[in-house]
């Protein structure tokens, strides 16, 4: 898969990676691998770091997500607190799958920020952007 996830919980995030040519069945098992892990905690935040994607998943896969997320967070105790999700998507078309991604959010267990730069999502995140390229870079 050309994905993965680590957990930097000293800083209170999962960080799911994504590069190369990603397939609808690549996104959603790599969701279903993170909610299984025994490592997962319902207070970390996800940050998503899309910036080196070659090939997008269909907007099947976004509705696939969204349906395995809202069906698995309350299992795993996301439930006052909303699991945040902080996207980093420079290209069009990962930015306008995490915008259709963040529409379907509403509502649910979870809030998701798409961004198109790091300096951008550091702000939202309140990190200065070489400390969360810093952490982006070594897991």
């Amino acid at each position: 898969m050309p994905c993965d996830f680590v957990f930097r919980k000293e800083y209170g995030f999962v960080i799911t990676r994504w590069w190369g040519v990603v397939m609808d069945d690549d996104l959603v098992g790599l969701y279903e691998a993170l909610f299984s892990d025994p490592a997962f905690e319902p207070w970390l935040q996800e940050l998503a770091d899309a910036r080196f994607i070659e090939r997008h998943v269909s907007s099947d896969a976004i509705t696939r997500l969204d349906r395995l997320v809202r069906r698995r967070l309350p299992e795993l105790g996301v439930n006052a607190t909303p699991y945040r999700t902080t996207l980093i998507a420079p290209s069009p078309v990962t930015y306008g799958l995490t915008q259709a991604y963040s529409s379907l959010a509403d509502g649910g267990p979870r809030t998701v920020l798409a961004f198109r730069t790091v300096a951008q999502a550091a702000r939202s995140l309140e990190l200065a952007p070489e400390d969360l390229e810093r952490l982006l870079a070594d897991p």
